[in-house]
């Protein structure tokens, strides 16, 4: 954020904070993990520490060079007021990306009276995940091999109200022989820990109001689909899809036109290992999670489950999140085997797809998952997107959609006049004078 809209939107932080000598700043600036305040004047000072109580910058990497820096004892109830004004703040933003450069960075530079974690400590972030055993880990937000994934116990994810699927920040601390431990958060969902926490499964769900925009989609195919079956946000959408019609395709190019404007979880189950790659280096902004084909059924039952966790961490935020399945079937498979029955296989599954939802006052979860005709009926009625592709089609481009059998309910709500009107022509042209017509049309619409 520019120094003109930290101002704005943390007006009472900084009046809060412009009212203490420059004695308590620096104090409070150490408690903050603020590198070397003293160099500072105040003004810039109140911006630093705005910025890192605020978790609106990354935490800041410590020079090792020099000796520690003893606090000075900043007093509890200015740190407290601190956090709490940031929060009120914060709590009118919009929900915001925490994205670091580095994958492993290094911070807090301050003695304490008490022993706390930091200054010889990694900090490392990724995604809380549940594992099979009961237990808990942080799953990298990048797939790094060398990277050991951190343990969390009991205690810390009740000490800071942790979820599943949200985004930590924290120390990890090493010992010979064991793995690495995450032993204290810094950041939760982007925010300082301990704000009030809203709960996915209290907001009432509601029909999607606004859709994802595929018009910048080079693929008139891609921009054909996104009129004729637009995806709403929080929409529970279907790609009915034969093998070979470019399902694959068009899920990287809906990931790539969305970008702006949603978080996208890209999760591939049964997949080969190369459409990963692929994947991460096409969509740098996405998080893509995977378990191909060679990995067990647990593995793959226990990513999806993080995939909609996330999912829901980041619209009870307020923000808005994409969740692509590749493949649905896939994902029915490993719950079948994991689940205690067929039964409970079966309700795992429809949770998965009925998550997807426009929460009243809060974000919204979409989720858009690939199958093929036969495990298509039991998902259909559940849904309210369907987008069908053909091998018949392929020859006028990929995807191969059918612009005859695919829609949305109430696709009204989410298309202007001049785009229902173009449906009406794509749908037209197609029925008389076939789907190469068709695509040909919408390579001229401009919408």
């Amino acid at each position: 954020m520019e120094e003109k809209e930290i101002l704005e939107a943390f007006g009472s932080v900084y009046d809060y904070l412009n009212d203490k000598t420059i004695y308590e700043l620096r104090s409070i600036a150490r408690e903050f993990g603020v590198k070397a305040p003293s160099s500072e004047k105040k003004h810039q000072l109140i911006l630093r520490i705005i910025i890192a109580a605020a978790g609106i910058g990354e935490p800041e990497t410590v020079s090792r060079r020099g000796a520690r820096v003893k606090a000075g004892a900043a007093p509890a109830e200015s740190i407290a007021e601190v956090r709490k004004l940031t929060q009120e703040c914060r709590a009118h933003l919009p929900y915001e990306s925490y994205i670091p450069e580095a994958d492993w960075i290094e911070f807090n530079d301050v003695i304490r009276s008490a022993p706390v974690y930091g200054y010889g400590d990694k900090a490392y972030r990724g995604y809380l995940q549940k594992t099979l055993d009961g237990g808990w880990r942080v799953y990298p937000e990048r797939e790094v091999s060398s990277v050991k994934i951190p343990v969390v116990s009991e205690e810390v994810v009740a000490k800071y109200s942790l979820r599943e699927g949200d985004f930590v920040v924290g120390y990890v601390v090493e010992a010979a022989g064991k793995p690495p431990v995450f032993a204290q958060a810094e950041f939760v969902n982007n925010k300082p820990c301990g704000y009030a926490r809203p709960v996915f499964e209290e907001f009432t769900a509601s029909y999607p109001t606004e859709k994802f925009t595929l018009s910048s989609s080079k693929n008139a195919c891609v921009r054909a689909a996104g009129l004729v079956c637009p995806l709403g946000k929080g929409q529970r959408a279907l790609v009915v899809a034969p093998s070979g019609t470019g399902k694959t395709t068009l899920l990287q190019e809906i990931a790539k036109c969305t970008a702006g404007e949603a978080k996208v979880i890209l999760l591939l189950l049964g997949q080969r290992p190369e459409e990963s790659a692929e994947s991460r280096a096409n969509l740098p902004g996405a998080l893509v999670l995977s378990a191909p084909f060679d990995s067990s059924y647990e593995e793959q039952a226990q990513l999806a489950r993080l995939a909609l966790e996330c999912g829901k961490r980041i619209a009870e935020e307020g923000g808005n999140a994409l969740l692509l399945l590749d493949s649905m079937p896939a994902y029915v498979r490993a719950a079948e085997k994991t689940a205690a029955d067929a039964e409970s296989a079966k309700l795992d599954c429809r949770k998965f797809f009925a998550s997807a939802r426009k929460l009243d006052g809060g974000g919204s979860l979409t989720v858009l998952a690939t199958t093929d005709e036969a495990g298509a009926e039991e998902f259909i009625s559940a849904s309210n997107s369907v987008l069908y592709l053909a091998r018949e089609y392929t020859a006028f481009g990929i995807p191969a959609v059918d612009l005859l059998r695919s829609g949305t309910k109430r696709a009204e709500t989410l298309l202007g006049e001049r785009e229902q009107e173009a449906v009406r022509q794509l749908r037209r042209t197609a029925a008389e004078k076939g789907m190469a017509a068709a695509f040909a049309l919408a390579e001229t619409f401009t919408i």
